[in-house]
């Protein structure tokens, strides 16, 4: 205290304090350290707060554990958001080409050939849309490190993590692929016969399998 007075503001009122010690804190010692911090002092425990770095790094790993939870809850929830409108596209493209299903099936197609058709076009969705979701990752992560940066008034460390980004990539195309597989069961429902009703509205269902 005398010296922050002597160097910076005698009328500066000084509320925390901040001590490195030679050696790092143990559990054992880390009671022992704060006594004499409170007798060094001379106040009582009532008017002394001493938080040593033990229980700051308990506190950051809560946190931290915390954090990492709910980053998986919010992915969890992203994936199942996306899965659905993964599924809802499909059904609607499957409606609108009813028609067509049913005139490929009445020129020979089979419908397991029209069901890889269908999911052909949902891996190339798959494909373009986990592309799009990785380059939009690492700008708006590359954005949010920068107002990291001004917010904290820090430098942090941002860079690229392959293994992330082909998880990613993967968990992409198996979402897409599972939440394409009603779409395509939907397809295989379409009857030849509905070419002969063309202004008639049929939407196929699924059966129940």
């Amino acid at each position: 205290l005398d010296a922050v007075h002597e160097y910076i503001d005698p009328a500066i009122g000084v509320n925390v304090i901040a001590v490195a010690f030679d050696e790092p804190l143990t559990t054992e010692t880390e009671e022992d350290v704060k006594q004499d911090l409170r007798d060094l002092v001379r106040l009582t425990t009532h008017f002394v707060d001493t938080t040593s770095a033990v229980e700051m790094l308990e506190v950051s790993e809560v946190i931290s554990r915390l954090l990492g939870d709910f980053i998986v809850v919010l992915g969890l929830g992203a994936l199942l958001i996306g899965g659905v409108g993964i599924m809802n596209t499909m059904l609607v493209l499957v409606r609108r080409r009813t028609n067509e299903i049913a005139a490929l099936k009445t020129f020979g197609l089979k419908a397991g050939q029209i069901g890889w058709l269908f999911f052909a076009e949902n891996v190339l969705l798959g494909l373009i849309g986990s592309a799009i979701g990785i380059i939009a990752g690492l700008l708006l992560g590359g954005i949010v490190n920068q107002f990291g940066e001004e917010f904290i008034k820090q430098k942090l460390v941002w860079r690229v993590y392959p293994e992330a980004v082909w998880y990613g990539f993967a968990l992409g195309m198996v979402t897409t692929g599972i939440f394409g597989l009603a779409p395509i069961q939907t397809a295989l429902q379409v009857r030849p016969a509905s070419i002969l009703r063309p202004n008639e509205n049929q939407v196929p269902r699924l059966g129940i399998l």
